[in-house]
């Protein structure tokens, strides 16, 4: 739509601020050149502007701000395109590569490969701040960051190679595994595993497992071990505010968006399993494993804060919750941009008002608006029946709960008039709604419940995991100090 968005320009050389409003489809470079000129920039080429939020990134100069789909009054910061080269020793030779000087390099390394055209990692090495780092080929993987297990072999990886390859296994031999993802592996089974994948991607689970619950046990032990959740810290407090939203239709598009500016290597490994987790919840009927117990049990793996305290523990569970099941069971729509009509609002005209600016609409009191955003508290976004689309003040109109719009079938009939009832049929009536009432309060009692269950599940689950292990490092200690066996 023609709708005007509103952003920060902050100035970091001149430590000064400024609020300004562009059209969504105004290119970047356009927006560049406009503050050059305000600012008397003599060498526009060496200046850029830069989004700090998500890890920080530049726009680019060709594409539309509607493209990034910026927040209202998102912070966007005008400065110099700062770079530092890179030295990187492959195959004997020194490749210099200009790097992102407000972005950590190890958030860079796939781009800093791809730009040096590196296809092997032996006798491969980067050099930074007077160090030599280098990207081993049998690295550890457990409890080190994403991209270690996307850089191991001859050819980078998209997805780590153990989720692949447990993904592969379930669906071949666990959908129909009554409690998987669960129910506990088998401890010795799941350490091996662990050690023979720091060691090696190349691990033929069939000759190893002993039960679907080793393979889904060796990927929740993966996951829990990640320094950083595949979500990540910066993007947190996004998906946090996000899932307060409570409209889904506009939920569900911030939800797609965010989810679509995590780092490649993040984005692609929630992708995997969150859609190898719609396929596991639908042979629930089999599994006894449900879209509500799978997003309890990997929602931890997948979004946590970085504050371990018990209150942000207890506070993490609802969003975990409820973020996990929307990408698991809407994967197709977040991930693959699969459209889906999530029924937007309507809203009705309290007073008339008057447009004052072209962005706005002028209203009617009566007349219906289809709202499209409800970002700003003051001034929503929406569209009348014509078609015509602008600012709409807030504080003007209120929403229509179950508003159904007039269709092409519908829209030139007269509405009936109802027939009006008689005392008894009155009565009868009154019974019926009284009845759906309760009905509708169990259901919601039991849908309480039934979360309550599912936390405290999780919480027993991983007590479990945890004493098993605990039990296992002793049965260890007693075999190896004293020779004591276990049967």
């Amino acid at each position: 739509m023609a709708g005007i968005l509103f952003l920060k320009i902050f100035f970091p050389y001149q430590q000064l601020s400024k609020m300004m409003k562009f059209t969504p489809i105004t290119l970047v470079k356009e927006v560049k050149y406009q503050l050059c000129k305000e600012l008397s920039v003599e060498d526009p080429e060496i200046y850029g502007l830069f989004c700090p939020s998500q890890n920080g990134f530049w726009l680019d100069e060709e594409q539309t701000l509607i493209s990034y789909e910026l927040w209202n009054q998102e912070v966007v910061e005008f400065k110099k395109k700062q770079s530092r080269i890179l030295n990187i020793i492959y195959q004997g030779s020194v490749i210099k590569v200009p790097t992102d000087d407000d972005i950590q390099i190890s958030q860079q390394i796939p781009s800093i490969i791809k730009k040096a055209g590196v296809t092997s990692f032996d006798n491969f090495e980067l050099y930074w701040n007077n160090k030599k780092r280098k990207i081993e080929s049998l690295q550890p993987i457990f409890g080190k960051p994403l991209i270690n297990s996307l850089y191991r072999g001859e050819k980078p990886l998209e997805i780590p190679s153990l989720v692949t390859k447990v993904i592969n296994f379930i669906e071949k031999n666990g959908l129909t595994t009554e409690g998987i993802y669960r129910k506990s592996g088998a401890l010795n089974v799941i350490n091996r595993l662990k050690e023979l994948f720091d060691q090696s991607d190349d691990i033929d689970l069939e000759t190893i497992i002993t039960s679907p619950h080793d393979a889904t046990g060796i990927l929740k032990l993966y996951l829990r071990e990640l320094p950083e959740p595949p979500l990540t810290w910066d993007f947190y407090e996004k998906f946090v505010e996000i899932d307060d939203i409570p409209q889904i239709w506009e939920k569900m598009r911030k939800l797609r968006w965010l989810v679509q500016c995590l780092p490649k290597a993040n984005f692609d490994i929630v992708f995997a399993i969150c859609k190898h987790l719609n396929l596991v919840a639908s042979h629930s009927t089999e599994n006894q494993m449900g879209l509500a117990n799978l997003a309890m049990l990997i929602g931890t793996n997948l979004l946590r804060s970085i504050d371990d305290s018990m209150a942000m523990v207890i506070s993490d569970t609802k969003h975990q919750y409820s973020i996990s099941s929307a990408l698991i069971s809407e994967y197709q729509y977040i991930f693959l941009n699969v459209e889906k009509n999530f029924v937007p609002p309507f809203a009705k005209a309290l007073f008339d008002y008057k447009a004052q600016e072209d962005t706005e609409i002028t209203l009617t009191a009566g007349s219906i608006i289809e709202i499209a955003n409800m970002d700003d508290e003051s001034w929503w976004t929406g569209k009348l029946p014509d078609g015509t689309e602008g600012f709409v003040p807030s504080s003007y109109v209120e929403i229509i709960p179950g508003y159904i719009p007039p269709t092409s079938e519908n829209k030139d009939q007269q509405p009936k008039k109802p027939k009006k009832l008689s005392g008894r049929a009155n009565e009868e009536m009154n019974s019926i709604m009284s009845l759906l009432n309760d009905e509708q309060q169990l259901r919601l009692e039991l849908e309480s419940k039934n979360y309550d269950l599912a936390v405290k599940l999780q919480e027993l689950s991983q007590q479990f995991e945890n004493e098993t292990e605990e039990a296992f490092k002793i049965e260890t200690f007693l075999h190896e100090k004293f020779g004591v066996n276990f049967n």
